[in-house]
């Protein structure tokens, strides 16, 4: 693995590390209402627009750009993480854990009001994992093995924490949905990297750039 995707790795591991300190020792209804306040200090139309990143589309957008580029295996890292990640965020929100609230509807039991302007309805159901989360880390650690300039890891790093708090910032998820989206995402790092090692294997034509650092 080559050092841009091991620094990746190493400080995304400090910052769950911190994410889960939170989640752990901050009681549910603070811990989401302190990191909501904070992240709303920059505007919400914002964060309405950098969540996408987080998206489907953004997977396609960036693995097409990766494999007219000539990084066909990055492309086909990304694909395949980003299926293998969906694949089990749809199985623990749908029949793992189908009953979590979203912050919205929780609140509502709890008889506590947010402050959710008036132009904005988040979700109510299937709150846990935060599926945008799980795409984001695959988009960040698939962005840091495109170079060995470790600025760029520090630049996925960035963008991957980032998107996942802007599920919190948009009242979508609780701080553990998206550490368990984080989780899940890097799951699927590893057997992505095997799925694409055995397709070079069958087509080595696709082989245009170095996949030594395929997890």
């Amino acid at each position: 693995m080559q050092r841009s995707s091991s620094l990746f790795l190493g400080l995304i591991s400090l910052a769950l590390m911190a994410l889960a300190c939170w989640v752990v020792f901050m009681p549910k209804a603070d811990g989401f209402t302190v990191l909501n306040t904070i992240l709303l200090q920059c505007p919400i139309s914002f964060w309405k627009i950098f969540t996408h990143g987080g998206d489907g589309l953004m997977v396609w957008f960036a693995a097409l750009l990766l494999w007219f580029a000539r990084r066909r295996p990055e492309a086909l890292f990304l694909v395949f993480g980003w299926a293998i990640s969906g694949a089990l965020v749809q199985l623990s929100k749908n029949f793992i854990f189908p009953d979590a609230l979203r912050p919205m509807a929780w609140f509502e039991l709890q008889h506590i009001s947010l402050n959710i302007p008036a132009d904005w309805m988040p979700h109510r159901n299937f709150s846990f994992p935060s599926g945008h989360t799980a795409t984001a880390f695959v988009l960040g650690f698939t962005l840091s093995k495109c170079s060995k300039h470790l600025s760029l890891a520090f630049v996925a790093v960035l963008l991957s924490v980032s998107l996942g708090l802007s599920r919190i910032a948009l009242f979508q998820h609780f701080p553990e949905d998206v550490l368990a989206g984080a989780i899940l995402g890097l799951a699927s790092l590893w057997p992505a990297g095997r799925i694409v090692r055995q397709v070079l294997r069958k087509w080595p034509n696709l082989q245009t750039s170095s996949t030594n650092s395929l997890a």
